[in-house]
C-alpha cells in the first residue's frame, strides 16, 4: 500500500500579519509626506521662477523705457535750454535707470547674462558722455547755474568747444544729440536690452518647463501612492 505525503500549509501568525501590514501602512503614509513636500517644493519652484521671469523682465523693460525718456528730456533741453527738461533728465539717471542696472546685477544672472548687462552698461556710459558734454555746453553758453552731479559739476570742456561763443555752443549742443553716432549708440542700446530680455525669457521659460515637468511627475507618483494605500 503507498504512501501519500501531506504538505502543510505555512500559517502566518496573526501577529506577525498585523506587523507587516501595519509597516506596509506606515511606508505608504511616509511615502505620501515625502511625496507631499517634494510636490509642495516643485510648486514654489514654479512661483519664484515666474515671479523672477516678470519681475527681470520688468525692470529691463524699465531700463529701456527710462532710457528714452532721458533722451528726449535731453533734447528737449538742448533744444529749449528750459532747466525743467535737465532736472528730469538728472532726476532719473540718478533714481530710476541706475537703481534698475543696480537691480539686474543682483540678480542670479548667468555669465552670458552678465556679460550682455555688463555690455548695455558700456554702451550706456558712452551715451552718457555725450549728453554730459551736451549739459556743460548749455550751461556755459547761457550761464545756467544749478545743482548738478559731480560728474557733470567736474567735467571740462575740450579747447575746441570752449572757444566757441555762445550761439555756438548751443548748436553743438544740439548736434551732439541729434547726429548719427549719438542715434547709433542709443539704437545700439535699444537692440542689446531687447537682446538681453530674449536671453533672459529663454532661461526662465527652460527653468519654468522644467519645474512644471517635476511638479507633474511627483503629482503623479502622488497619484499611485493613494491608490495603493
Amino acid at each position: 500500500r503507498g504512501e501519500c505525503s501531506t504538505v502543510k500549509p505555512t500559517i502566518i501568525k496573526q501577529k506577525t500579519l498585523n506587523t507587516l501590514i501595519v509597516f506596509a501602512f506606515l511606508l505608504v503614509v511616509i511615502l505620501v509626506l515625502v511625496n507631499t513636500f517634494l510636490l509642495r517644493g516643485s510648486i514654489n519652484q514654479e512661483i519664484r521662477v515666474e515671479r523672477s521671469k516678470t519681475y527681470c523682465e520688468n525692470v529691463s523693460r524699465e531700463i529701456l523705457d527710462t532710457s528714452d525718456y532721458m533722451t528726449n528730456e535731453m533734447r528737449c533741453f538742448v533744444v529749449t535750454q528750459n532747466t525743467a527738461y535737465l532736472k528730469a533728465y538728472l532726476k532719473d539717471e540718478n533714481c530710476t535707470y541706475a537703481k534698475a542696472i543696480e537691480t539686474l546685477e543682483q540678480e542670479d544672472l548667468t555669465e552670458h547674462e552678465q556679460e550682455a548687462l555688463e555690455e548695455i552698461k558700456r554702451n550706456s556710459t558712452l551715451t552718457m558722455n555725450d549728453e554730459i558734454r551736451a549739459i556743460r555746453l548749455i550751461m556755459e553758453a547761457k550761464d545756467i547755474s544749478c545743482e548738478v552731479p559731480e560728474d557733470v559739476k567736474d567735467y571740462v570742456l575740450n579747447v575746441e568747444d570752449a572757444a566757441m561763443s555762445d550761439e555756438e555752443k548751443i548748436l553743438k549742443a544740439q548736434e551732439v544729440l541729434f547726429n548719427g553716432d549719438y542715434t547709433f549708440e542709443k539704437e545700439t542700446i535699444r537692440q542689446e536690452i531687447e537682446s538681453f530680455q530674449s536671453v533672459l525669457k529663454e532661461r526662465f521659460d527652460t527653468e519654468l518647463k522644467n519645474a512644471e515637468n517635476h511638479s507633474d511627475f511627483v503629482f503623479f507618483f502622488q497619484t499611485v501612492i493613494i491608490v495603493l494605500m
